[in-house]
């Protein structure tokens, strides 16, 4: 694996949301760091730049990103009051949704509807949908 590759698989992630607008990753840094070695921190931001109000700090060890979380959760960052989940959390949500759509009856066979949409009415396999 490339150094780049190896780094984010030894990553423990921790999730940072309810960003105000003006935080960057400097100022995660220097937030985070007391908790342990960082191997990253990215802030999300739009195609112009603009912070999507979330980041992640990436932590060399587990016990570092679980303190972090532990440690970070519900503290004021620029008068706004963050959301921290930890690598445990991020685990345990991971999947869900996927898990939720294997779980989740296939009407296909039975209509015209390639996936469900809420309020969408099909018709049994008559090869038309119902306009609304």
């Amino acid at each position: 694996p490339t150094s780049a590759e190896s780094m984010a698989a030894s990553s423990f992630p921790v999730w940072i949301g309810s960003l105000p607008e003006q935080v960057t990753e400097s100022d995660l840094q220097e937030l985070f760091e007391p908790f342990g070695t960082i191997s990253s921190v990215s802030v999300m931001r739009d195609e112009r730049g603009n912070s999507k109000h979330f980041g992640y700090v990436n932590y060399v060890k587990k016990s570092s990103a679980e303190l972090a979380a532990r440690n970070m959760k519900g503290r004021t960052v620029k008068s706004s009051r963050i959301k921290v989940k930890g690598p445990r959390e991020l685990e345990s949500n991971y999947g869900k949704s996927r898990q939720a759509a294997k779980n989740a009856p296939d009407y296909r066979p039975f209509t015209d509807c390639d996936f469900y949409i809420s309020g969408k009415e099909c018709n049994p396999k008559t090869g038309r949908k119902i306009r609304t």
